[in-house]
């Protein structure tokens, strides 16, 4: 974490990338109120909507325990508690929620449209790599100078 931190704070992308390969492994078997800290601490999109994910969907409820210690937020908290009760009184059944039928993305579209703008930044590109195709552009003119008479 300490050279995902350094990487970050000086913008040293290529290391950066390869401190995220190899830390990615170990934050996802960590809680998930860990991987949404950690996510908006270092602006790593895939952690913070990995953590926000499993909390969606995770069985257990969100303890003011965890609600204190993790700082989540109030907002978060409260729209994971109105997504599950919909779906409870929709279902009928817990299990939905587990099996994946809340819909993640647009629960927490705002988070993850932030996360994505402060990661872009940091985005690495191998200098090694082709260089993307051009783009090309097509011009239509229908004005009246394009008629023949």
């Amino acid at each position: 974490m300490s050279v995902l931190k350094l990487a970050t704070l000086w913008r040293f992308l290529e290391i950066r990338e390869l401190a995220m390969k190899e830390l990615t492994c170990r934050v996802e078997s960590l809680e998930c109120f860990q991987r949404i800290l950690y996510g908006k601490q270092y602006d790593v999109a895939v952690w913070l909507r990995s953590g926000h994910t499993d909390l969606a969907r995770r069985v257990n409820l969100i303890t003011l325990e965890e609600a204190t210690i993790f700082t989540i937020g109030w907002d978060l908290a409260l729209r994971i508690y109105q997504a599950r009760e919909a779906l409870l009184k929709s279902s009928n059944r817990f299990g939905s929620v587990v099996c994946g039928g809340l819909n993640v993305a647009s629960l927490f579209e705002e988070e993850f449209k932030a996360a994505d703008a402060a990661s872009a930044p940091y985005k690495y590109v191998d200098p090694n790599s082709p260089p993307p195709p051009p783009v090309v552009y097509y011009y239509y003119d229908s004005g009246p100078d394009s008629d023949s008479d």
